[in-house]
């Protein structure tokens, strides 16, 4: 007990001479304390460790001071020992481990001579650092002593704190995106998907690639459990590997997002539903973290069409003579037809035909279709059905593509249904225009207009329709 009393009182003698010979102050007296060494950093100090692949450098001074600060002197460095980290840790209520060693480098043993007054003092802080286990706080504790000089007890001790930064890659989004193709559409079997990939900070001319999972095992398990938990019922196959390409994707510069292309081919696969988790695996050429977030590509590959449903509201017309209902009510019995002309006269029509569709029928409020569409179309009259028929598809009037032409739609009446009208290459479409550009009669709808309020039925034009059936994905 009287060993700790004569210690603290010493201490507390000494509390004033200490005080004062900060920074190398030589404002005392006592020839024991001539010269005194000092760190010009004590103390804990935080400091942020950006795990890019190299090591940092930190820098502080040595001081020398005292009454007699050009006397020489040297001076030693050690690490606190993990007994004396438990110390520490006790009486500052932390919970620190001392940093390997392969982790740090600095020089020892300083020698003083009497000209210097301060030496610099670099610490490397070693690229092992960034590898060492998450959740562990690791400082590097460093003690000045010497042999011939004193020191100042209260600058003896830098505590570095290192926080660990590591860069982290990621992909731009998460969630799932459909890819459908046509078993029986020769025309369409490439696809292609964007990801973004983000580095989530600033890319200080760093290079490096990110890499995505490839190992068929992990992939199958992923699609397991995908279907287990979100799959809706689908029956779900891992899209072997021979049906798309996915590559490293790379960063140079100053790059922090880029894009993953992910390409699809079908090729001889047969009719199912397919899907492809998308998850980074790991970074090339630095040691940054990866999320774990994942994007899935479903593609399905159908054999059979699927009908549309056409609500009445979805159908309009350049001009009608009423009947819009017969179109899609299912019987090829009762007909639609468009508005009587006459082929001449001359009193203007009340609704021109249009000159470069004739006389067209709308279908508008499409939805999910995309790779594949079908026609069928009936008539139920001989001499006014259509025989030129082309077809238009898009997502407005303004963007209408030809994907059908048919001179020649209905050789014969008792063929009275059409059933095939080409497939899409326009992608996804909201609007469908069949467009009647001629009927049986030889009547050319583009050139019609005018009509009499006389004459005989023999001379009236028009086109008429039976049943129109929407059919694709």
């Amino acid at each position: 007990m009287k060993k700790y009393i004569y210690l603290a009182s010493l201490l507390c003698g000494l509390a004033l001479f200490f005080s004062s010979c900060d920074s190398g102050e030589t404002g005392f007296d006592n020839g024991e304390f001539s010269s005194i060494l000092y760190l010009k950093d004590d103390g804990e100090v935080n400091i942020e460790f950006y795990n890019v692949n190299k090591d940092i450098t930190y820098s502080t001074i040595i001081g020398k001071g005292g009454t007699n600060p050009n006397a020489p002197g040297n001076a030693k460095l050690t690490v606190l020992t993990n007994e004396e980290m438990n110390q520490y840790n006790m009486e500052h209520g932390t919970t620190y481990e001392v940093m390997p060693s392969n982790c740090y480098s600095f020089p020892t043993e300083y020698t003083f001579t009497s000209k210097e007054n301060s030496q610099n003092l670099d610490i490397i802080l070693k690229k092992e650092l960034g590898s060492l286990s998450d959740g562990v706080q690791y400082v590097l504790p460093i003690r000045l002593s010497s042999a011939q000089c004193s020191v100042n007890q209260k600058q003896n001790l830098l505590v570095l704190s290192p926080t660990v930064i590591t860069p982290q890659i990621q992909l731009g989004k998460t969630g799932k995106t459909l890819i459908s193709f046509a078993a029986q559409n020769a025309e369409v079997t490439t696809a292609s998907v964007s990801i973004p990939v983000w580095l989530n900070m600033p890319n200080a001319e760093w290079s490096f690639g990110a890499e995505f999972e490839s190992n068929e095992s992990i992939l199958s398990t992923l699609v397991q459990e995908y279907q287990a938990t979100s799959g809706g019922g689908i029956i779900f196959s891992l899209l072997p590997a021979g049906n798309y390409d996915l590559s490293t994707v790379s960063f140079t510069g100053h790059e922090n997002e880029k894009e993953l292309t992910v390409s699809i081919d079908r090729k001889t696969l047969p009719a199912g539903q397919y899907l492809l988790p998308v998850r980074l695996k790991e970074c090339i050429g630095m040691p940054f973290d990866v999320a774990t977030g994942m994007y899935y590509i479903h593609v399905s590959i159908t054999q059979d069409l699927v009908k549309q449903t056409i609500a009445l509201a979805d159908l309009s017309m350049n001009n009608s003579d009423g009947g819009e209902n017969k179109l899609v009510d299912g019987s090829t019995s009762d007909t639609w037809q468009s508005k009587w002309y006459y082929a001449t006269d001359s009193k203007p029509a009340q609704i021109p035909c249009d000159p470069t569709y004739g006389v067209y029928i709308d279908i508008k409020n499409i939805t999910g279709i995309s790779q594949v569409m079908n026609l069928k179309m009936s008539v139920a009259q001989e001499k006014n059905r259509p025989v030129f028929i082309q077809v238009y598809a898009g997502t407005s009037e303004a963007n209408l593509q030809m994907i059908y032409s048919n001179e020649n739609c209905y050789p014969n009446f008792s063929a009275n249904k059409l059933e095939e009208t080409g497939t899409l290459t326009t992608g996804k479409i909201t609007m469908v225009r069949i467009a009647m550009l001629k009927s049986a009669e030889g009547a050319d709808m583009r050139s019609l207009t005018y009509y009499s309020e006389g004459g005989g039925w023999s001379y009236l034009k028009n086109v008429s329709m039976a049943e129109i059936e929407l059919f694709g994905y």
